[in-house]
């Protein structure tokens, strides 16, 4: 049976010290864990699509559901690999989990209040850069690491995947200008 934990939402995100410690020391569900992530991005991809009607609001749905499972995925396999490399002790399971408490309810509300012209985009990214105080916590918790090491574990790896996405958008850029697909001049006509 599926267990999404709900009641610890709130709490992973607006006292995360306390409530992920303590979730670190239970037991914790890939499968659970992937399901909420998978939750959260068919909401916020629903969301995202609205605006397309029906069909890009299924789109949407299924796209996002599928981006959230393989980015947070990608996402917590570099960091996990990179705390082992620091020295972390945890095991994947429990720091995807313990993403999941705080992530899920952070990309809802990101989809949320992205519906609000100008300062939902802005109030979307302070979500953004806030989720990296529970992910800290959580990498200290599950790995048994000191605070800069649980930075240097997400911080890393954040810095490595940015740069390959802009080397791809720069190889995609380029195929397309060689190709002869018109690019953007930026004048309105």
């Amino acid at each position: 049976m599926v267990n999404i934990p709900t009641k610890l939402w709130i709490p992973a995100v607006i006292a995360p010290e306390k409530t992920l410690a303590k979730a670190s020391k239970g037991k914790a569900s890939l499968v659970d864990a992937a399901i909420v992530m998978a939750l959260a991005g068919l909401v916020s991809g629903a969301i995202g699509g609205l605006f397309l009607g029906p069909f890009g609001f299924i789109l949407g749905a299924i796209g996002g559901a599928v981006s959230a499972i393989i980015g947070s995925f990608i996402w917590n396999g570099t960091v996990w690999i990179m705390a082992k490399v620091l020295g972390g002790k945890g095991g994947f399971p429990q720091q995807y989990y313990l993403y999941s408490l705080f992530g899920a309810p952070i990309i809802f509300a990101t989809a949320v209040i992205g519906l609000i012209p100008v300062v939902g985009g802005m109030i979307g990214g302070l979500l953004g850069l806030y989720m990296l105080w529970p992910l800290t916590v959580s990498i200290r918790h599950v790995h048994r690491m000191n605070t800069l090491k649980a930075v240097l574990a997400w911080l890393v790896p954040g810095i490595v995947l940015s740069i390959i996405a802009v080397i791809i958008g720069a190889a995609i850029t380029a195929m397309m200008a060689a190709s002869g697909v018109p690019q953007g001049t930026g004048a309105v006509g």
